[in-house]
């Protein structure tokens, strides 16, 4: 049923349009870059009101999608999407955010001092995944016009988690201890009783 499928499909642009815009803006707030950058973010969030839009009146121009239709050739019917020139605009700014709050963790991972690195790496983490969802979608390598952007949101969810449970990745405390810390020329060590090093 094609009309139930561009159901979902507007559903699922309500936060899809604006992943591009939340992916960099994480970055660069979660590095203290935000202030220095964030005017860029106009950019993402654009084109994601451009996308959110585009997509809820597809039927009226057909520019996201050009067609909707029905692949029947596997062992399950999947949706067959013609893309439109804004879905080309679309994913060029998800590519674009996703390499560049890459790149934004990529700089203070090879810092001498900062942040925790095991919370970056988790972090650029859920860059990487997006970006390989869609290179192996866009590519077509995935059998039967597979999606596979929900495995790789998953993934991400899962390090997310991760992250939040084991390495305090949105804790106030830690991101005290990195502000403090990044901030600071000096060498510094932090003992506890008795005379054992707890942080440096």
């Amino acid at each position: 049923d094609h009309e139930w499928t561009f159901r979902c499909l507007r559903l699922q642009y309500v936060g899809l349009a604006f992943m591009p815009y939340l992916i960099l803006r994480i970055s660069l707030e979660y590095t203290g870059r935000y202030r220095a950058f964030g005017r860029v973010l106009r950019v993402p969030l654009g084109i994601g009101v451009i996308a959110f839009a585009a997509v809820q009146t597809n039927p009226l121009h057909g520019l996201f999608y050009a067609s909707v239709g029905t692949d029947t050739s596997g062992p399950f019917p999947t949706s067959l999407l013609d893309k439109g020139p804004l879905y080309a605009l679309h994913m060029t700014s998800f590519i674009v955010s996703c390499l560049a709050a890459f790149l934004v963790y990529m700089r203070i991972l090879l810092a001498p001092r900062g942040i925790e690195h095991k919370r970056l790496y988790v972090l650029a983490s859920t860059t990487v995944f997006p970006l390989l969802s869609i290179a192996l979608y866009l590519s077509e390598i995935v059998p039967w016009h597979l999606d596979p952007s929900p495995v790789s949101a998953l993934i991400c969810s899962n390090l997310m988690v991760y992250g939040i449970r084991r390495t305090g990745l949105f804790e106030l405390g830690q991101r005290a201890r990195d502000l403090v810390f990044s901030s600071m020329h000096e060498g510094v060590i932090v003992t506890s009783t008795p005379d054992t090093i707890t942080d440096y």
